[in-house]
């Protein structure tokens, strides 16, 4: 379990009054043992993908590249009616990704 982040499992949906196999809706990232919702699994994955693709500027990433998604897009033979709903998870994605990012840097002091 990564701090923080609770074991997905049964006993923690019934706590909510959810009953039936919610686990079944999860898939696990073996690597950290952390747990994505089935539907959000190829946005990220596809994410992932773009991780060397990030435009830079002097103050650092400001950006991915959007040319490349098209390119990891058709390179993961994903259907093009598909494309403007993970796009939109990969802006969003990246928009939390910078924003995370500028809070680190606010924290530690630079610029």
């Amino acid at each position: 379990m990564v701090r923080g982040v609770p074991k997905v499992d049964d006993t923690m949906f019934s706590r909510l009054g959810i009953k039936g196999n919610m686990q079944a809706l999860f898939v696990e990232q073996k690597e950290s043992g952390q747990w994505v919702l089935a539907e959000n699994w190829l946005s990220l994955n596809v994410f992932f993908d773009l991780q060397t693709q990030w435009r830079v500027g002097i103050n650092g990433p400001t950006g991915l590249d959007y040319q490349a998604v098209k390119t990891v897009f058709e390179l993961n033979c994903i259907p093009k009616k598909r494309w403007t709903n993970l796009f939109k998870d990969i802006r969003t994605m990246e928009a939390a990704w910078l924003e995370e990012r500028n809070k680190l840097k606010q924290e530690q002091g630079e610029r």
